[in-house]
């Protein structure tokens, strides 16, 4: 838990969402967005993501997202490896899509990002691995942005 005693007067308090930049898995057949971790829920349109546990200071609970897209893609390094990689081993995908995620509930700032207790979809920027342009039009169409 957040311990809100502990917030000092004057110190910066975040009242609504967060935005994160994040990578998640993709599926073809049907078509799924799936968080790249082995978590086999699927992110739906005009629902939150919750994370399974929320995010606490000494744990690594929560839906993580970093704080800008530089941030992501020195962690990623070159997304169509990553595809080349993993994409028929144990992630079971056919590509990864980029793009930026809200962020609310219990937060948890980190120095390069975020771990949140809930998370949806913003935007999506650009997709790695099989029909990748045909996914990013999808997605950009059956996840529809939120103010």
């Amino acid at each position: 838990m957040i311990d809100f005693t502990a917030i000092r007067a004057g110190e910066e308090i975040v009242v609504g969402p967060l935005m994160g930049m994040r990578f998640w898995r993709y599926r073809l057949v049907p078509l799924q967005l799936l968080s790249w971790c082995l978590d086999e829920r699927s992110w739906l349109p005009n629902e939150p993501f919750e994370a399974d546990e929320p995010p606490e200071l000494d744990t690594t609970h929560g839906v993580h997202a970093y704080k800008t897209m530089q941030d992501l893609l020195d962690y990623i390094r070159d997304p169509q490896a990553l595809v080349d990689d993993f994409g028929l081993g144990l992630r079971k995908m056919d590509g990864i899509v980029l793009g930026s995620v809200a962020l609310w509930g219990a937060v948890v700032i980190c120095e390069n990002g975020y771990r949140a207790q809930y998370a949806r979809p913003q935007q999506f920027t650009q997709a790695f691995g099989n029909q990748a342009d045909e996914v990013l039009a999808r997605l950009r169409a059956y996840f529809p942005k939120h103010a």
